[in-house]
């Protein structure tokens, strides 16, 4: 075998590992914690009888999490209930506190 194939084999799975590592901090440096009104525009439909969208609960998790709560699925629904009372949200707008952020909510 080369020095070429050694070193080769030794540098690509180092740099995958780097490149997934940069992927995903970015994405966690990355992720903010919505306001109201962002919240609300993220489904259409939002409301206290609608189904939450992927990416709502994704928020609803990270700012848990960003709060020191455990995300699990009975903060979740406590803090999707706070959220859409505290933003005051209807029909996918918020009627409240558009320019505050969910976190405010808990």
């Amino acid at each position: 075998m080369s020095r070429f194939s050694l070193t080769l084999r030794r540098f690509v799975p180092a740099a995958a590992v780097l490149a997934v590592s940069a992927f995903l901090g970015g994405c966690a440096a990355g992720a903010a914690v919505p306001t109201c009104a962002e919240f609300a525009d993220m489904n259409p439909d939002t409301g206290i009888f609608a189904r939450l969208s992927d990416e709502q609960h994704e928020a609803i998790r990270h700012t848990l999490t960003e709060g020191g709560f455990d995300d699990g699925a009975w903060n979740e629904t406590l803090g999707r209930t706070a959220v859409i009372a505290f933003c005051n949200i209807d029909s996918g707008s918020a009627n409240q506190n558009q320019d505050r952020l969910i976190s405010e909510a808990f």
